[in-house]
């Protein structure tokens, strides 16, 4: 029983690590992004060690074989949608970052709540300007907004889905 006991409250503190890491990464390059329209280097790089660290010191290898699957999966799926110009180099090494840290199942999980967000944003603003400006065709005007205003909905919402227990 105290075994078990002590397993659950290292998955406890493990998991709340992981959590506050994330979010603390996320409020502050929401904060930059916002105010600085950039996500520092020295933000994403730090936090990706700490996340390879973290895991390494709570996990061991197969924490660490995480923390890369996270880190290189995410890196894959955002290089995509960069050379696609949907994104820019700071939300990528972001979401390399969160990778590192939370694994590829929470930064995949806050890329599709964050596009799914950042889509409908763009289509409020599309509307909008469509309304404002009497229904006259504007086109050649792009819609863009720092990504991060998707991204910390997007990570409320992976986290309230994967870690609020249902009512």
């Amino acid at each position: 029983m105290r075994g078990s006991l002590y397993l659950v409250g290292v998955w406890v503190m493990t998991n709340a690590l992981v959590w506050g890491c994330l979010s603390l990464l996320v409020l502050i390059a929401f904060y930059t992004d916002h105010t600085r329209m950039i996500i520092p280097n020295r933000l994403t790089i730090t936090m990706a060690m700490t996340g390879l660290g973290l895991h390494a010191i709570m996990s061991g290898p197969d924490g660490i074989a995480r923390s890369f699957i996270g880190l290189f999966g995410s890196l894959a799926a955002l290089l995509v949608i960069y050379l696609c110009r949907g994104v820019e180099a700071g939300d990528v090494k972001l979401f390399v970052a969160l990778g590192a840290i939370g694994g590829l199942e929470v930064s995949l999980s806050v890329l599709v709540c964050s596009l799914v967000i950042a889509a409908a944003m763009g289509i409020f603003v599309l509307v909008a300007r469509r309304v404002r400006d009497g229904g006259r065709d504007q086109s050649g005007r792009r819609v863009q907004f720092p990504f991060m205003y998707a991204v910390l909905p997007g990570f409320i919402l992976t986290w309230v889905m994967m870690e609020v227990p249902p009512l």
